[in-house]
């Protein structure tokens, strides 16, 4: 067990921990470093998923009371990688990174997908350096900014720097302080400024899976939630074909092209590669959350609500519905509690089926409604129930026509003529 361990900054990444004990240490060397946290030299350190967790938290003195679940949930990365997958994968990555072996937990959660160009690097805010160094007498990198789709700090609204050489470079081993690496700058100034409110958005969407231990779902909940969502927008088919063209080209032209060149998304290809293709077919593997969150952004999506809200495709609106028997005590009422949703593979369009229990009228119409004006159309009377079938008799025995009843009772001669022959 080692005699200390520097205490956490806000939002600071487990490897600027270890790279600050590592300072304070007085160690010559990482190997020795690796030893004192992991009883063991030869240690691969990782600033986004490491592992060894167990090994760390025994060797943690007890007064700071870290347990490896801590350790990797609130100083890595492991609830951001780890928001899409379903619960045993998420459990399986858990205790992978408890463990003394990590070798796979990236593909586990989709981490290791190249999403950006420019990835595998430190990442700095320099205000947040500059004011650390003022209030603690020494800067820290941040959780957050380690991230590889993230771009910009969101307290100060400013381009985050690059690290000039990639992680790798200053050795597998290492816990590299940040005072002996040099940064330049990661994005222009125009494509900062342009895209700003994207910036921001995604920014507050890693926040807060960062920051929440989410609803996991398994990957056809989740396909289910866009596809209804697209539903909704008129993307999809009733039947769940998605009208992959549109959108793409409405996403394209939701983000634009300056922003969407900062990852590597493959948004052209017509093969299956296409990830938005990809991510809404019904069997996949698990892709990087990055696009997981664009695709959330764009649909319209409240992110919490994305993972405790089941979305239902509703072309017909939230009930109760109306009852359009002209005869009925609740004509024009809302009194159908429950209705029949099936499709129209002809005119691929859902049809309502809606019986008021009242009067026993039972009529149908293709959707969605998109207007006020929809809920009071019927498309085809499918029973017109026994209230009906009482007044066309009671209008035929006063001898009217059947044309009259037809008009007056709002149903086809043919109806009329059914019940009075």
């Amino acid at each position: 067990m080692i005699s200390f361990f520097p205490a956490p900054y806000q939002d600071e990444i487990l490897y600027s921990i270890l790279a600050r004990y590592h300072l304070r240490s007085g160690n010559t060397s990482y190997f020795t470093t690796n030893e004192d946290l992991y009883n063991g030299g030869i240690i691969t350190s990782s600033i986004d998923l490491p592992s060894n967790n167990n090994i760390l938290a025994e060797n943690i003195p007890k007064l700071f009371g870290y347990t490896a679940d801590e350790i990797i949930k609130n100083y890595s990365l492991f609830n951001y990688y780890t928001s899409f997958v379903d619960v045993h994968e998420k459990q399986l990555a858990l205790e992978m990174l408890k463990g003394n072996d990590g070798r796979g937990v990236h593909s586990i959660v989709g981490a290791a997908q190249v999403s950006v160009k420019q990835q595998g690097y430190f990442k700095i805010c320099p205000i947040c350096c500059k004011e650390e160094i003022q209030d603690y007498g020494e800067a820290y990198l941040h959780r957050i900014h380690q991230i590889p789709e993230v771009f910009i700090c969101s307290k100060h609204q400013v381009p985050l720097k690059i690290s000039k050489q990639p992680i790798y470079y200053y050795g597998k081993n290492s816990y590299v302080p940040l005072l002996e690496v040099e940064f330049k700058e990661n994005i222009t100034n125009d494509l900062f400024i342009n895209n700003l409110e994207h910036f921001v958005a995604i920014n507050q969407y890693i926040e807060y899976l960062l920051s929440n231990e989410v609803n996991n779902k398994d990957y056809l909940w989740i396909t289910d939630q866009y596809k209804n969502r697209l539903r909704e927008l008129c993307l999809c088919t009733p039947s769940g074909r998605v009208k992959i063209d549109q959108v793409e080209s409405r996403f394209i032209k939701f983000y634009g092209e300056e922003f969407l060149s900062l990852f590597d998304l493959n948004i052209y290809s017509s093969n299956i590669t296409n990830w938005i293709k990809y991510m809404l077919r019904i069997s996949r593997s698990n892709v990087n959350p990055i696009k997981h969150l664009l695709l959330i952004r764009f649909l319209g999506i409240d992110l919490e609500e994305f993972f405790n809200k089941t979305i239902k495709y509703k072309p017909f609106g939230d009930g109760p519905w109306i009852c359009l028997n002209k005869i009925c005590d609740n004509y024009c009422k809302p009194v159908i509690e429950s209705i029949e949703v099936n499709y129209n593979c002809s005119k691929k369009k859902p049809v309502g089926k809606f019986k008021c229990e009242c009067c026993g009228f039972t009529y149908a119409r293709c959707g969605p409604d998109v207007c006020e004006e929809d809920k009071y159309k019927i498309g085809k009377v499918i029973t017109i129930g026994e209230r009906y079938k009482e007044e066309i008799e009671s209008l035929a025995r006063k001898g009217v026509s059947i044309r009259y009843i037809s008009r007056e009772l709002g149903v086809g001669q043919n109806t009329v003529k059914k019940y009075i022959l």
